[in-house]
């Protein structure tokens, strides 16, 4: 093996390193973009799960919920128009 040999396997080795250095780059980026992408896609699931639940209430017309906040409010306020009335006079002791 003369030294023009040796010069060639060495330059030959080199871009093979070079080649699978770039490859497992290419390899990481490539497998950063999937994570992402399905990080976004859980991200949307969650979405469309809170646009369908908005939905749902907005759809069924009045909510039950709704209804016993609005009891609670009309309870609240007829307590407070009940009763004795509380005079504040004052008394010389």
């Amino acid at each position: 093996m003369g030294p023009g040999e040796t010069f060639a396997a060495i330059a030959l080795a080199g871009v093979a390193i070079g080649l699978i250095i770039a490859a497992t780059e290419v390899f990481k980026h490539f497998i950063a973009y999937k994570e992402k992408q399905l990080g976004a896609q859980g991200d949307q699931s969650a979405l469309e799960e809170r646009v369908r639940v908005l939905e749902r209430i907005v759809t069924e017309g009045r909510n039950p919920l709704a209804d016993e906040i609005e009891a609670l409010r009309d309870h609240r306020n007829g307590a407070m128009d009940a009763g004795v009335p509380i005079a504040f006079t004052k008394e010389r002791v």
